[in-house]
């Protein structure tokens, strides 16, 4: 069940501020070791879908840019996320 999985939220954070920068440098080499590691780990499916997403923005439309907003959208919601988690 998709809720028991425990997502490393620091280790995806960074993982994602990697893809980001990486994007902005255009740089797909980088961004795809990062995307690697990244499936080492349990993810949401919310999680994995949008990561899905920003892949296939990346790597098969090369919207370095649209990939770096959207990225930049997921920190943002992934922080969120686990400031009201530790809010309870």
């Amino acid at each position: 069940m998709d809720s028991s999985i425990q997502e490393d939220t620091a280790y995806l954070v960074e993982q994602l501020q990697i893809i980001k920068a990486a994007c902005e440098n255009y740089d797909d080499v980088t961004a795809n070791a990062a995307f690697g590691r990244l499936k080492e780990n349990p993810l949401k499916k919310e999680t994995l879908a949008t990561l899905k997403e920003i892949e296939h923005m990346l790597f098969l439309h090369s919207n370095f840019d649209g990939a770096a907003e959207q990225t930049s959208a997921l920190i943002n919601a992934v922080m969120l996320l686990e400031a009201y988690q530790g809010e309870k």
